[in-house]
């Protein structure tokens, strides 16, 4: 009898373990669970050093120590937790907004046919917004549009 008991007791143990990885994984992280993780001191908040190096929880420390009492609380991890969806959603527009940048600088790069990194009147001339605006863009008059005017000209376009 005690035998069975022990082996149920253990087989209900090892569900919740794995359980408990599963949420992580799937990112059903809970506050309870990363203070039982990383609190050392048992004071059921988290400090600095207690988070070792932890990259997430230490990069966003002052971001989630929304008291500034220099302390991460089970309420203030909860929030944290609570913006993750929207934070995943921020990281989507940062992936986008980089794809973005890189066609843009291909586009750039397309139009520098002779790849001094620096767009000619005449190379310009395969763009219609460029070949308009060029006199404008080329702000130092040079007859060539440098990465700093063209950064210039992202701005000036989008209006």
């Amino acid at each position: 009898m005690k035998k069975s008991i022990l082996m149920l007791g253990a087989v209900l143990a090892l569900g919740v373990t794995a359980n408990a990885q599963k949420m992580e994984r799937k990112g059903k992280i809970s506050a309870d669970k990363i203070i039982e993780r990383f609190d050392e001191n048992g004071d059921n908040q988290l400090s600095k050093d207690e988070l070792g190096d932890n990259e997430r929880l230490t990069e966003n420390f002052d971001k989630i120590d929304t008291n500034s009492d220099s302390y991460l609380s089970e309420e203030e991890l909860n929030a944290m937790i609570a913006e993750r969806p929207k934070m995943n959603g921020d990281r989507k527009k940062l992936v986008k907004m980089k794809a973005s940048a890189t066609e843009k600088r291909a586009k750039i790069a397309e139009l520098d046919t002779d790849s001094d990194k620096l767009i000619s009147k005449a190379e310009a001339a395969e763009n219609t917004k460029l070949s308009e605006n060029f006199d404008t863009l080329d702000t130092d008059k040079d007859g060539f549009l440098s990465k700093s005017e063209l950064k210039a000209a992202k701005k000036l376009l989008k209006k």
